[in-house]
């Protein structure tokens, strides 16, 4: 885990975390194997391998597994097509997750693997590319086409405590967890990724977990994906109801004979819910905040609550805005450059059937994305969401000359100021 929000000075109860307006502290005990700048891909790719190795700083526990074992992953942060967020270093990038997990696989050193995986376009990272002959069977908060969305956010339903300007966490990760009204062992390791300023994710406890009102003995993960008693059903409640005017289409990928199998062999069991029913917990209809406004919606409760602070806050909402501007503008004139007036847009935004990946050359993509940054600056957790641009261009197969004289037309001169790359990039 990061490990910035419990004691932010922005946090109204300094050293402390909750995932629930009425809730406790989720963060006393919490193990952190790895925190702060040991907070990288490269390390959870060395983690998830075993490679004690290849681990740079924190705990130096990696998952030693065996091939009887069974893994449970958790992963939250921002995303954009084809991308997990990452607080330090690089983004995530689909394809190199699962050329991981293949490797795991090929190693023989699990049996079955479940992963939960919270971001925007988080479908993008299995769609079309994780094959389901891996014994993995993964759910993510959107489809590979659309936001997730926070909850528990300031001026919606239900609200979080007064004192508190950002969302207490996410629609998909709050209606599993509390699907089990979740506790925390400490003998597993802890992998999660947030900011307290940008990350709507403020909830973010994870991996070997307890039920303390369910017996997850009789509960299956299908159940638990698309339980048919009425807003029960993860599924149901981060769709809003069914709706989807608000929320996100849960998704599942991989192994999914899998999903007979019970909550139990992946998240433990506690004894004292033996006699206890698979589910008994009714959800009420939960208001949602699209994920990409969740720092902006931030701002804008410090810049009402604190006067004192309100030419800071104001300057960074301004500084915001105009970079968002500047990012979405930019990628309109390169597909205005690239393929001209009349398709610039629907190409770049063009989304391929479903089952394909989202790209076919994903060095491609990466290349795109560093070169988009080299020129017009850092894309941002915001900027993510034009990483299918990117793919789109490769998709075209445009030559790279040609791409980088539309970068260069469109931002020359452009990538100066905070957002500046100065040779670092997003993927």
């Amino acid at each position: 885990m990061y490990d910035d929000i419990a004691s932010s000075p922005l946090n109204p109860r300094p050293g402390t975390i909750i995932n629930n307006p009425k809730g406790d502290n989720v963060y006393a005990g919490v193990p952190k194997d790895y925190n702060g700048e040991h907070v990288t891909t490269d390390n959870l790719f060395a983690v998830l391998l075993g490679d004690k190795k290849s681990v740079k700083g924190g705990s130096g526990k990696v998952v030693d597994s065996k091939p009887d074992d069974r893994i449970f992953l958790f992963y939250s942060d921002h995303g954009g097509p084809g991308v997990l967020g990452m607080p330090n270093n690089r983004a995530l990038v689909a394809k190199d997750l699962i050329d991981v997990l293949k490797k795991k696989h090929s190693m023989g050193t699990y049996k079955e693997m479940v992963i939960y995986l919270e971001a925007c376009e988080s479908g993008s990272i299995f769609e079309g590319i994780l094959p389901q002959d891996l014994n993995i069977y993964a759910t993510t908060a959107s489809g590979a086409q659309e936001n997730s969305y926070g909850t528990y956010c300031p001026d919606t339903k239900p609200s979080p405590p007064p004192g508190y300007s950002t969302c207490l966490g996410d629609l998909y990760s709050v209606a599993w967890l509390e699907d089990r009204y979740l506790r925390l062992l400490k003998f597993m390791l802890t992998w999660t990724c947030s900011d307290f300023v940008k990350s709507v994710v403020i909830c973010l406890w994870m991996c070997s977990v307890l039920c303390e009102m369910h017996n997850l003995k009789k509960e299956s993960l299908e159940q638990q994906f698309n339980k048919v008693q009425i807003r029960s059903c993860v599924k149901e409640r981060t769709s809003m109801s069914n709706i989807y005017m608000s929320g996100s289409h849960v998704m599942e990928y991989g192994t999914k004979d899998m999903k007979h199998e019970k909550v139990s062999l992946y998240l433990g069991f506690d004894p004292e819910t033996a006699n206890l029913p698979p589910n008994r917990i009714h959800f009420d209809k939960m208001d949602g905040v699209n994920q990409r406004h969740a720092d902006l919606i931030f701002l804008w409760q410090r810049y009402k609550e604190s006067p004192e602070t309100r030419a800071e806050v104001l300057k960074e909402i301004t500084d915001t805005l105009t970079h968002r501007g500047h990012l979405d503008t930019s990628i309109d004139m390169i597909g205005v450059l690239l393929f001209g007036p009349q398709n610039g847009r629907s190409i770049l935004n063009s989304v391929r059937e479903r089952g394909l990946p989202l790209v076919d050359d994903w060095e491609c993509f990466k290349s795109m994305a560093r070169l988009f940054e080299k020129h017009c600056g850092l894309l941002t957790q915001y900027g993510l969401k034009h990483m299918r641009a990117f793919a789109n261009i490769c998709n075209n197969l445009v030559e790279k000359v040609v791409v980088e004289e539309a970068f260069a037309a469109t931002c020359g001169g452009k990538n100066i100021g905070p957002y500046a790359s100065f040779g670092v990039y997003s993927v």
